[in-house]
């Protein structure tokens, strides 16, 4: 069978729904994949290329697996970074989904994909190969635990380099209150920082520049295209995007963000959103920093954490997801505002030969 398979370029979008059933099929519960967010996913990020969703078709047309490669194709400008160093940034490339529906499975049909994966990154100079973390709008930041057993078959095709974890985490938000009576440190820490000029507001359109200003100075790279991609995108909701700023008289300073994110904007929302399945009690909370200069004991960072939560818990969430973190930063910082363990994640990676 795997030999009267054709491997080829998907058809987007006429065979999109085909992919996301293939997904769900494939795929523990949790995954359940939508057409509209596998649509997000893909089209509207600039780093896709087509050539890059690659199905294999038994000879009747039916969908028996795929594979999404993807590789970097904005300029390093639109990152806040140098031009001069994006062939270092372009060698790199990811497979961000790739699966093979039950009835297909053992029969070659993942190994023919992942070879037509690494002839796409062969075409367009990529030498560096990861498994989850690809680049633009990532969907998993490696082999999700409860299917560690695909990292085998990965390292048979000769992924067994670069061995890094993430996590994703959750939080319960259900009982945030706006004002935290109950915790009497974060409540003081949020009085005396409002006294001194500090506020967390709703991102609008006149603070374009001056958060694009910051976001290139504190933060270049993808977390700057990130806040980008919100501030422009049409349907995206200004209050999702939440500013830390400080008063000086008529005037404001951006000194901090957090990008977050309901189902009304899952297309440009943490990818781990994913794995709400639709339902509006969940939200997401992706890259949230404030400036280098003000982070330590005045518990800035913690007053921005709260106000993200309490927005987002007004439109209705009670269950907030964060991808692709780090144990550190939830001992440090998360752990401390009620989030917990979610999801390991184990990436691997391959560096192509030379041609």
């Amino acid at each position: 069978m795997n030999d009267e398979m054709t491997i080829r370029p998907a058809r987007l979008p006429s065979e999109l729904c085909a992919i996301a059933a293939a997904w769900t099929e494939s795929m523990p519960a949790s995954f359940e994949m939508s057409a509209a967010r596998l649509d997000g996913y893909l089209t509207r990020d600039p780093n896709f290329d087509p050539d890059g969703c690659i199905g294999a078709f038994t000879p009747g047309g039916e969908l028996a697996g795929f594979v999404i490669a993807k590789r970097w194709r904005i300029p390093n400008h639109d990152m806040a970074q140098d031009d001069a160093t994006q062939w270092v940034r372009d060698g790199t490339g990811g497979i961000g989904m790739i699966c093979v529906r039950p009835p297909f499975q053992r029969k070659g049909i993942g190994k023919r994909l992942v070879t037509a994966a690494e002839a796409f990154f062969k075409k367009n100079d990529v030498r560096v190969i990861s498994i989850g973390r690809e680049p633009g709008r990532h969907l998993l930041p490696g082999v999700p635990q409860p299917l560690e057993d695909t990292l085998e078959f990965f390292d048979k095709l000769g992924y067994s380099s670069g061995f890094t974890t993430a996590i994703d985490i959750k939080g319960n938000i259900s009982g945030i209150e706006a004002i935290p009576d109950t915790n009497t440190k974060l409540r003081d820490k949020i009085a005396t920082n409002r006294a001194n000029g500090y506020d967390v507001i709703s991102y609008d359109p006149s603070m374009r520049d001056s958060l694009l200003d910051f976001m290139r100075v504190t933060f270049p790279g993808k977390w700057y295209w990130t806040v980008l991609s919100h501030v422009d995108a049409p349907d995206a909701p200004r209050d999702e995007l939440q500013v830390l700023v400080r008063k000086h008289g008529n005037k404001r300073q951006v000194l901090g963000f957090a990008h977050t994110s309901t189902q009304a904007a899952i297309g440009l929302g943490p990818a781990t959103l994913v794995q709400s399945r639709g339902s509006t009690e969940f939200g997401g909370l992706g890259p949230i920093g404030i400036a280098n200069d003000i982070r330590g004991s005045q518990g800035l960072g913690a007053m921005l954490l709260h106000h993200a939560l309490v927005n987002l818990h007004r439109k209705g969430v009670n269950v907030v997801l964060i991808d692709w973190t780090s144990q550190g930063l939830l001992d440090r910082y998360y752990g401390l505002a009620g989030f917990t363990l979610y999801m390991t994640y184990i990436s691997v990676k391959k560096e192509l030969p030379e041609a």
